[in-house]
């Protein structure tokens, strides 16, 4: 009788152990999503790219009773574009500051995730110390393997980038326009999220971007910690630019869509500091000729990309 209670008890212990293996000790949890302190709790909200005239579609939705964030959707190709766009699950919290990081960089951001449908454009971002979390945020591509199995993904920040492109999401493509952008390297320190930043992360975001296809994401928790025995994402291939596009026209239409976001929507403010950025460095990298902005520099090109891809596209 006694041998057989040991047993059970070694048999529960055992199994809460393989529940619990998951969350390390030596970690920081940054988000969960089952209610309880709200210190990881965040209010999330789906954003798709028909805001700039694409057709992709997702839903995001939690619930307390099992702490699971349902990411599920399809990534579609942007007509205008003629190049996949993009679905981002982001936190629309104010003045909200994530629990300190910092300890955690020279580490990764860990993701405790399973999927079940093959998709090869999930991307992780983090904002911090900036006026525009969604679009000045740090940013870096995972992999899923879809057998329904959960685990956890280690992102190391080293692979996080805030010069990404707002095409594909990475940081070492060409966008159409010709601007380059920056991966985080010892040659480009500028780029690289800092101690700093991890202690004042303000936002996160959930992104499937370049990459057409139906993906389905299940998400546990976010944290920040030491690699150990995780998976570590190395993505490294890179997605085909869309094919360019003529200028002024897009500047109409960014101013368009701004006066109507300014008038109905929240991103107004981040919407008409990018188009302000347009038009100033338009003044002095593009010269008008015949209705068409020839494009002279590859930032004013960036500036520009980056207000079309937000304030929409025709």
């Amino acid at each position: 009788m006694k041998t057989s209670t040991l047993s059970l008890v070694a048999a529960a212990a055992a199994t809460i152990s393989a529940c619990v293996a998951h969350v390390s000790a030596d970690m920081v949890v940054l988000a969960k999503f089952n209610g309880t302190d709200d210190s990881v709790k965040w209010k999330w909200v789906d954003l798709n790219d028909p805001v700039m005239g694409g057709q992709s579609t997702s839903t995001f939705s939690s619930t307390n009773s099992d702490g699971i964030a349902v990411f599920n959707g399809t990534t579609r190709v942007v007509p205008s574009l003629k190049a996949p766009g993009f679905c981002n699950a982001k936190t629309t919290d104010i003045l909200k500051r994530a629990n300190d990081a910092s300890a955690y960089i020279n580490d990764a951001l860990l993701v405790r995730v399973r999927s079940t449908i093959a998709y090869g454009g999930y991307f992780m971002s983090f904002a911090a110390d900036t006026i525009d979390p969604q679009f000045k945020s740090y940013k870096a591509p995972f992999e899923v393997i879809a057998d329904g199995e959960w685990r956890t993904v280690a992102i190391p920040f080293t692979n996080f980038s805030n010069d990404w492109s707002s095409f594909t999401g990475r940081c070492d493509t060409v966008d159409p326009t010709g601007a380059k952008h920056k991966c985080c390297s010892p040659q480009n320190p500028e780029v690289c999220p800092s101690s700093k930043n991890l202690k004042d992360i303000e936002a996160f975001g959930i992104w499937t971007e370049g990459v057409a296809g139906d993906f389905h994401l299940e998400i546990e928790w976010i944290a920040a910690g030491t690699v150990g025995g995780h998976a570590v994402n190395t993505v490294t291939a890179t997605a085909p630019a869309p094919p360019a596009w003529k200028s002024y026209r897009r500047i109409i239409n960014c101013c368009t869509f701004c006066i109507y976001i300014f008038l109905f929507e929240s991103q107004a403010m981040t919407c008409w500091f990018d188009f302000f950025e347009v038009v100033l460095r338009a003044l002095k990298h593009y010269r008008v000729e015949s209705r068409d902005l020839k494009h002279d520099s590859t930032s004013s090109g960036h500036a520009l990309e980056t207000c079309s891809r937000r304030c929409g596209t025709t």
